[in-house]
């Protein structure tokens, strides 16, 4: 991923291990921030879809929940 190629924006991109980041940016029409996580998973074959589409979205829950706690949510 290369950032250079976004538009100007007033985002903050937080890599994490792996190819995993959160973006947070302000939200353009309420008083709040809205947090994204990209998750990504390596597929060696087709078949390992599924079983990759789970492991991404447990990956995603798990890492919701640690930023909803260090956030005091």
């Amino acid at each position: 991923f290369d950032a250079s190629e976004l538009p100007p924006s007033d985002v903050v991109a937080i890599q994490l291990q792996g190819e995993h980041r959160i973006v947070v940016r302000p939200s353009g029409t309420e008083p709040k921030l809205k947090l994204y996580l990209d998750i990504w998973v390596r597929l060696e074959n087709v078949v390992e879809i599924r079983a990759a589409r789970l492991d991404a979205r447990d990956l995603a829950a798990r890492l919701a929940a640690a930023i909803a706690i260090q956030l005091g949510f």
